[in-house]
């Protein structure tokens, strides 16, 4: 980005418990100070300077990633159970004991006579028996929104027709791996294949539970243009690896973002740019714009006069 922009930068320090409002259990607002205005035939370019705050995002969060539905079918109709596993940080082998419990006090509801996930070591992938008998089972489907920690299919039902089956995928209950920071009020020129826009950066998660995620840039920030005139209120989003936002995130822990703004000059038809050691002697951008065509239209008339005059020699000397 340099000689790129003309105008002084601008840095945004935003502290978590600062925030004006609260938008919803998922998004703060941050109103700055004063409003920062994009000048005429410039455009501004944001990017995120640095971030830190304690990891303390669980494994498993309430009302994101905490619920497993249980269907069977059989000839007497359709059962299901809905079970819901506590907030917090699991291994796999705890994540399965609590499921297993909750199964067991449902059985009856399930018209089984028993049904359990087991860890499959060598596989990493969890599988499941079922027995019955008064009960003639067509099928047992397992649905979650704990998909990746299970090894379920995403968000949709794994189906079986026998009582014994193993997940397709691996399971996963490394936590998460990255952040993305996002802020829904700005227009930004960018978006990711989820269709979702205005995502500041995304921030790596290499510390475990409990410690301090630090992240600077080292080298040349990734900038994106700004689509607005000017920016008087920021919300802040924080969304996990599967890009939904985080709930609580805001209330556990603090955190503080630096943004950096930037201007970039507009091309004009000529598609040239004016020089930036210019506009750094004259600040008012409007006044600056009005003198260059001033001095544009003194330049022509000079130019104009000049050939009037070598025209009147020209006769003269002819004569």
């Amino acid at each position: 980005m340099q000689g790129s922009h003309f105008l002084s930068s601008i840095s945004i320090d935003i502290i978590g418990d600062d925030y004006k409002s609260k938008v919803s259990d998922t998004e703060k607002l941050f109103q700055l100070p004063k409003a920062i205005e994009v000048p005429q035939h410039t455009h501004a370019l944001v990017a995120v300077r640095s971030f830190n705050m304690i990891n303390s995002v669980y494994l498993i969060k309430a009302g994101v990633n905490d619920t497993l539905t249980i269907e069977t079918q059989g000839t007497g109709g359709t059962a299901e159970v809905v079970i819901t596993i506590p907030a917090g940080n699991y291994v796999i082998t705890e994540l399965v004991s609590n499921i297993n419990a909750q199964i067991s006090a449902n059985l009856g509801a399930l018209n089984l006579e028993s049904l359990a996930l087991s860890v499959n070591g060598t596989t990493h992938v969890l599988d499941f028996t079922a027995s019955y008998t008064t009960y003639t089972l067509t099928q047992i489907s397992f649905s979650s929104t704990a998909y990746i920690q299970l090894g379920l299919n995403d968000g949709t039902a794994s189906v079986y027709s026998l009582a014994s089956g193993s997940f397709p995928r691996i399971y996963n209950c490394q936590g998460d791996n990255t952040y993305y920071l996002r802020a829904p009020n700005l227009q930004l020129s960018n978006q990711n294949t989820k269709g979702i826009s205005n995502v500041l950066a995304t921030i790596p998660i290499t510390v475990g539970f409990g410690d301090m995620i630090y992240y600077e840039i080292q080298s040349e920030p990734i900038f994106h243009r700004l689509m607005m005139p000017s920016i008087q209120e920021i919300s802040i989003q924080i969304l996990d690896e599967n890009m939904n936002a985080l709930g609580d995130l805001l209330s556990l822990s603090t955190f503080r973002l630096s943004l950096l703004i930037h201007f970039n000059y507009d091309h004009d038809r000529e598609n040239k740019l004016i020089k930036k050691e210019e506009l750094f002697r004259n600040h008012n951008i409007e006044e600056h714009f009005k003198q260059q065509h001033a001095k544009a239209i003194e330049k022509s008339s000079q130019a104009s006069s000049q050939g009037d005059e070598q025209s009147s020699e020209a006769d003269t000397q002819g004569s």
